[in-house]
C-alpha cells in the first residue's frame, strides 16, 4: 500500500470545518510540512494546533490503512504520480487526494483518454450504438473511463474489456464498498485486466444527502 505523508497531511487538513478543496488547492499544493499546514491553517480554522493536526493525521491513517487489501495506494495535490489536471479547472473543482487500486498511470495522459457515460437503463438499440463506438475507441487505443454504474457506464466498461482494451472507473464510494454490488466482479476484472479503480473517498457517506452527493462530484472528474 502506497500512501504518501502528503496525502495524509491533506486529507487531515481536510477534515477542519470550512477547509474545502478550494482552499487547499490554493493554499497548499506546494506539499509543505506539517508546521507550516498548521500555521496556513490558524486562519482558516483557529482550532488548528499543531497536537491536534497529528491526531488528525494519525486517525486519518488508521482509516486509509483499514481499506486492507482494496487498496493499493492514496496520491494527492503535489505528489509526482498526482495525475495532471486541465489549468482551466477551478480550484474548488480539483481532487485533494485520490484513492486507487490498479495503474494509475492510466491517468497519466488525458488526451489518451475518453469519458463514456449515459442512461442508467438504456434501450437494446442504444446499448448497441455505445458498442459499437467504444469499440472504435479501443481499436485506436483509447482509455475508456466511466463510473460503474447499471447501464452504459456497464456497457462501456465490458465492451472495452471484451474488445481488450483497458478502462478507468470513477467511484462515488470507498474501494472496499464498490457501489452496486452488482458490478463489484466487474470491478475486480477491471483490476485484473490492467486498468483502473480511483475515487476521493475513503469512507462511507455519513447521510443519504451526501452519498447522493456524491455522484454529481464523482462525474466532474471523470469529465
Amino acid at each position: 500500500m502506497n500512501i504518501s505523508e502528503n496525502a495524509i497531511s491533506l486529507l487531515a487538513a481536510r477534515s477542519y470545518r470550512g477547509v474545502g478543496p478550494g482552499w487547499i488547492n490554493e493554499h497548499l499544493a506546494d506539499r509543505p510540512a506539517a508546521e507550516e499546514i498548521v500555521r496556513r491553517l490558524a486562519a482558516k480554522a483557529p482550532d488548528a494546533t499543531g497536537a491536534d493536526f497529528a491526531a488528525r493525521c494519525a486517525q486519518v491513517r488508521r482509516a486509509v490503512e483499514a481499506l486492507g487489501d482494496a487498496l493499493d495506494g492514496v496520491t494527492a495535490l503535489g505528489d509526482p504520480d498526482f495525475p495532471p489536471i486541465p489549468a482551466s479547472v477551478k480550484p474548488a473543482d480539483r481532487p485533494v487526494a485520490l484513492f486507487y487500486r490498479g495503474d494509475l498511470g492510466l491517468l497519466r495522459d488525458p488526451s489518451r483518454n475518453v469519458a463514456v457515460i449515459g442512461l442508467l437503463g438504456p434501450t437494446e438499440a442504444i446499448a448497441a450504438d455505445e458498442r459499437r463506438v467504444v469499440a472504435e475507441y479501443v481499436a485506436h487505443g483509447f482509455t475508456v473511463v466511466s463510473g460503474l454504474a447499471l447501464g452504459c457506464d456497464t456497457v462501456g466498461h465490458r465492451e472495452t474489456l471484451d474488445r481488450g482494451g483497458r478502462t478507468v472507473a470513477f467511484l462515488a464510494s470507498p474501494l472496499n464498498e464498490v457501489n452496486p454490488p452488482s458490478n463489484r466482479p466487474l470491478a475486480a476484472e477491471i483490476v485484473e485486466k490492467g486498468g483502473l479503480l480511483v475515487t476521493e473517498y475513503y469512507e462511507k457517506a455519513h447521510s443519504r444527502t451526501e452519498f447522493l452527493a456524491r455522484y454529481p462530484a464523482r462525474d466532474r472528474l471523470q469529465a
